[in-house]
């Protein structure tokens, strides 16, 4: 007790501030001060009540420290109760668990959450093919533009038929007036029959036309298209490779008529026709579409190579075919066999069996571009014929080509 009497007179006569905070201490720990403060609470009390706890608290450790030099107190920082956290910490959920030294954890703030973005919206990718049509009504001012102006943008081309053996077999200028006014592509499907006999002809054109007894008729018929002035192609007896036209699956007779014709027209120097060799997407009956390869005439007389091609739906036995579906088999091989360009030279979909308007988009936004890159023009057949072909059979169909054409 001397000692510890003579050490209280030495604290109180050195530092009586000091002394004056253990006296307290002392009287705060009878009075369950120090469970107060173990429990996390030290923070509530003053600084100098803090280092007095805090100094017995750790009693063994500070009791050397008295025992053996003079006692120096470092001042305590100044606690505040809501202490700031660092701005380079951002922690997004704050600690949960208390230090076991009893410290009060400060409260951290979490990180700011960004405000999520709207994706932008995805614009189909259209192909810049160009699209034509076939029509009732091509050869008047009427029939071009009523279709026109459903689309709200220009066809490049107008596709029509003429047949040897028709009343309506010449290509008359009253007809073609105007075409010529806007100087539009004309592309003519040439069809070596008279469609009234059916497949029973009392003329077999492919026979006749080598012989020179229809000279007459082609020469007439040439300088016509001389007399146009415009652009035109001519795809002779096309689909040759089916089986619904007197012409059909007879090679060697289709290709002795067709070299026939081209080399007469350069004969009469007519030089603003090409000559496209257009095919069916299928061979019928049924075989591997590289046999078509029998049809070609050979590489001087064919400048366009064509497929034609539609999506029956239901309305027949093919079921409901893609784009896709319809071309790419045929396609494929005839990009890989010949470096000539490539048309669509007839197409179009049914509404029955799917969705008309979403294969319309499919081809321009996805097919054409990404599977058919070598196909430069397509003709749709917006006629009301097998079914109703037309482009605007339907609300939504009109639709999909005034949002997806080119």
């Amino acid at each position: 007790m001397p000692k510890i009497s003579a050490l209280l007179r030495r604290v109180f006569s050195e530092n009586p501030r000091l002394f004056l905070s253990v006296i307290l201490a002392t009287v705060l720990l009878a009075l369950g001060g120090y469970t107060y403060a173990v429990k996390g609470n030290l923070g509530n009390l003053s600084p100098l009540v803090q280092v007095a706890l805090a100094a017995n608290t750790h009693s063994n450790k500070n009791h050397d420290k008295f025992a053996g030099s003079t006692p120096s107190v470092t001042p305590s920082p100044t606690i505040s109760s809501s202490p700031t956290v660092a701005p380079s910490i951002q922690p997004t959920v704050a600690p949960t668990s208390v230090p076991s030294s009893g410290t009060a954890t400060p409260t951290l703030t979490s990180a700011p959450v960004a405000t999520p973005t709207t994706a932008p919206t995805i614009v189909p990718v259209t192909s810049n093919v160009k699209m034509g049509v076939v029509i009732n009504d091509w050869n008047t001012s009427t029939g071009v533009t009523t279709v026109e102006s459903e689309l709200g943008k220009p066809v490049s081309h107008l596709s029509f038929f003429k047949q040897f053996g028709s009343p309506y077999r010449d290509l008359s200028s009253s007809d073609l007036a105007y075409a010529k006014s806007r100087n539009m592509k004309l592309i003519i499907a040439w069809e070596p029959w008279d469609p009234s006999q059916g497949m029973n002809q009392s003329t077999d054109y492919l026979k006749a036309i080598p012989t020179g007894s229809q000279d007459a008729y082609l020469i007439n018929f040439a300088n016509s298209v001389k007399s146009y002035g415009g652009p035109v192609v001519i795809r002779f007896g096309h689909e040759m490779n089916g089986n619904w036209y007197p012409w059909g699956n007879r090679p060697d007779d289709y290709k002795a008529a067709y070299r026939y014709i081209v080399n007469l027209f350069r004969a009469q120097g007519v030089t603003n026709v090409s000559w496209m060799w257009a095919i069916n997407s299928d061979n019928v009956p049924y075989t591997d579409i590289s046999t078509a390869s029998q049809f070609y005439p050979g590489d001087d007389v064919v400048d366009i190579i064509g497929i034609d091609g539609y999506n029956s739906g239901t309305t027949n036995s093919s079921g409901w075919r893609s784009f896709s579906g319809v071309f790419s088999n045929a396609y494929n091989f005839l990009t890989r066999t010949y470096n000539k360009p490539i048309y669509i030279a007839e197409t179009a979909s049914a509404e029955q069996g799917g969705d008309k308007a979403a294969w319309v988009k499919d081809m321009f936004t996805n097919a054409l571009p990404n599977l058919f890159p070598k196909v430069s023009e397509i003709t749709w057949f917006d006629l009301n014929k097998e079914t109703d072909w037309r482009i605007d059979s339907s609300a939504t169909s009109l639709q999909a080509f005034k949002t997806y054409m080119p």
